[in-house]
């Protein structure tokens, strides 16, 4: 089982306002709140994914030992921890 911490929804809410302002690219709300959408579904499908890596960035490191990569498009790729 998969669960989303408070800092991880945060982040989720702080994704859409910032997709909502970006001033390269107009997203409607429906297509910014789908885009959060998608990444979150991706973390509640985790637990049935058998491709973790270890950790190796620091950065990543500070919030856990495993992360799985989300790659959205050519240009974009989050990392779950």
């Amino acid at each position: 089982m998969v669960s989303i911490s408070r800092q991880a929804r945060i982040d989720l809410d702080n994704i859409v306002i910032g997709l909502l302002r970006w001033k390269k690219v107009k997203l409607t709300v429906n297509e910014a709140m789908q885009y959060v959408d998608d990444i979150a579904d991706i973390c509640y499908h985790l637990g049935n994914v058998n491709y973790y890596f270890k950790a190796t960035y620091n950065d990543h490191k500070q919030f856990g030992s495993y992360i799985c990569s989300y790659k959205r498009n050519n240009n974009t790729t989050w990392f779950i921890i």
